[in-house]
């Protein structure tokens, strides 16, 4: 993640900006050449635009993913595990069970075992752990079609986003994974699994 702290003591200013883009130079440059020419030494006055860009800020949200809510193969899955093959995320088995608005994610690791919960057709927060650090996250879920369940996750306070897509089929599930933005490809990952329980 990219992290500036811009101090300019003469506009008695302080820019901080975080960004999951591999160009580094890019914040930069948005800054010099869109922020920086609209600073003077006085402030500005209080005006409609100012107040209409407040109202817009207060109003601002992350979408919902469009799909359906239930699959009549819910039943046929819920608490059933798969077994992955190795795959860059580490998940050895996934497993869901299926509740009235939510989804109960579980993934095990070679050394932990985390179950998430997934709203649907809501937002729900959560902490995972990632390379050792707990970070707070937003989870939601929606079937896609008929066998395809997707499952977005949105760390809080950062610009990343994670995305699930489940397709089913028998005894088997086909995942893949993507990030939004980041320094790696944000290609979709394709691991396949299969039914152990």
């Amino acid at each position: 993640m990219v992290k500036y702290c811009i101090v300019i003591p003469e506009l008695d200013m302080v820019i901080a900006a975080t960004g999951g883009v591999k160009d580094m130079q890019l914040p930069l440059n948005l800054i010099w050449d869109n922020l920086l020419p609209g600073v003077g030494a006085e402030a500005l006055p209080e005006s409609e635009a100012s107040d209409k860009l407040k109202e817009k800020l207060k109003q601002l949200q992350v979408l919902l993913p469009e799909g359906v809510r239930n699959s009549e193969i819910e039943a046929e899955l819920s608490g059933k595990r798969f077994k992955l093959e190795k795959n860059p995320y580490k998940f050895k088995t996934i497993a869901f069970k299926f509740e009235t608005g939510s989804i109960q994610f579980e993934v095990t690791t070679s050394d932990l075992k985390k179950t998430a919960d997934v709203g649907i057709g809501k937002w729900t927060e959560n902490s995972i752990e990632t390379d050792g650090k707990i970070e707070r996250v937003m989870l939601t879920g929606i079937w896609l079609d008929a066998i395809t369940l997707l499952i977005q996750c949105r760390y809080i306070e950062t610009p990343f986003g994670l995305q699930f897509k489940f397709t089913f089929s028998m005894d088997k599930v086909n995942m893949k994974a993507k990030y939004n933005v980041g320094f790696e490809a944000t290609d979709w990952l394709e691991v396949s699994g299969i039914r152990s329980m």
